[in-house]
């Protein structure tokens, strides 16, 4: 892949994520919000990496608007791995919490049933799919669910099985 690189007078952004201060000769430095993702002085101003090289390699953030890391990984900020997604269905294609127990997404242990609950959150409302005694089943229903509806921007606990 080739890396493109477009400037402005005092900055060199290229299409990895990197960007290079002319005026010093060097690279700029990042750091990590308390979120994860990079940031970094832009005349002064803290900006988050994966927004200033969208917006210099495809323009504008439309409003309300957030930036999808593709790979779920939030220091890659590869102008391919960066696309635009509402808050809504960037925050749906989110991995599984480290707070998950269940090691599933949209799936939980409901101890006053005593089983597995699957559930999915579709406009701001959760819907409930089902108490199973196995956490796989209750995933591979929430699964079924989000295909069957044409989910597209939900993540899958098993995109391997339905992807083929």
């Amino acid at each position: 892949m080739e890396v493109m690189c477009v400037e402005d007078a005092k900055y060199r952004y290229y299409s990895n994520g990197m960007i290079y201060l002319k005026e010093y000769r060097r690279w700029t430095g990042f750091s990590k919000n308390t979120h994860g993702y990079l940031q970094v002085s832009i005349d002064g101003k803290m900006k988050l990496v994966h927004r200033v090289i969208y917006e210099r390699f495809k323009g504008q953030i439309p409003e309300n608007m957030d930036i999808d890391h593709i790979d779920h990984e939030k220091t890659n900020n590869n102008i391919e791995n960066l696309d635009v997604k509402s808050r809504r269905d960037n925050t749906s294609r989110r991995r599984i919490k480290k707070t998950n127990k269940s090691g599933f997404i949209g799936v939980h242990f409901h101890k006053n049933a005593n089983k597995y609950q699957a559930k999915i959150k579709i406009n701001g409302k959760t819907k409930h799919l089902g108490y199973f005694d196995k956490s796989i089943d209750a995933a591979m229903v929430r699964d079924q669910f989000v295909l069957d509806n044409k989910m597209i921007n939900y993540s899958l606990n098993f995109p391997a099985c339905f992807n083929k």
